[in-house]
């Protein structure tokens, strides 16, 4: 090692190694894996949200509100479920609890706007063409994060998204196509 005129001179490379391996684990533990897990939140809450979307599509397709017309028709209710069965299969991190398809039944004079989960009475039937009839698929979730830790004896607060899951309720509505079977 040489020395100047001002003392003695550090090895640049040696300390450059040194203060690596701290700084690595400082960027990936603090920076790079909550990254991460937020990310796969935000994916896994994608997937959920599309299969909802998908969902209320095919049931507002649907000839039929709570009973199958046929064995190849089915119903409102059981085609979103269906779909979301389906796209729920295909997931890792993403647990449905609970499935809700529903009427919203809209005035077209304005006035309340009203949701039921029954088919429509003979009653409602009659005034088919004076309401805007939409079907909304609800489902409630709870969205696992990438790396979930436990908590080690209630050391840990637990908080989700990072090492709890996230529960949450995701909806959609479509337009009946065909309202004059929405009271089966």
């Amino acid at each position: 090692m040489r020395k100047s005129s001002r003392g003695s001179r550090r090895e640049n490379g040696v300390t450059n190694i040194v203060e690596f391996g701290p700084t690595m684990w400082i960027v990936f533990s603090m920076i790079t894996f909550p990254l991460l897990a937020f990310g796969t939140i935000g994916l896994r809450y994608a997937f959920v949200n599309n299969a909802v979307q998908y969902a209320a599509e095919a049931a507002a397709q649907s000839n039929t509100f709570l009973v199958n017309s046929d064995a190849t028709h089915l119903s409102a209710v059981n085609a979103a479920n269906t779909v979301i069965t389906n796209s729920a299969a295909g997931w890792t991190g993403v647990t449905v609890n609970s499935i809700t398809t529903s009427i919203v039944i809209g005035p077209y004079s304005g006035g309340t706007v009203t949701s039921q989960t029954a088919p429509l009475s003979n009653a409602q039937m009659a005034t088919l063409n004076s309401n805007l009839y939409t079907c909304e698929v609800r489902i409630n979730t709870s969205i696992q994060p990438l790396f979930p830790q436990h908590n080690l004896n209630g050391t840990l607060a637990s908080v989700p998204g990072l090492n709890a899951p996230i529960t949450t309720t995701v909806s959609s509505q479509r337009v009946f196509e065909t309202p004059s079977g929405l009271n089966k």
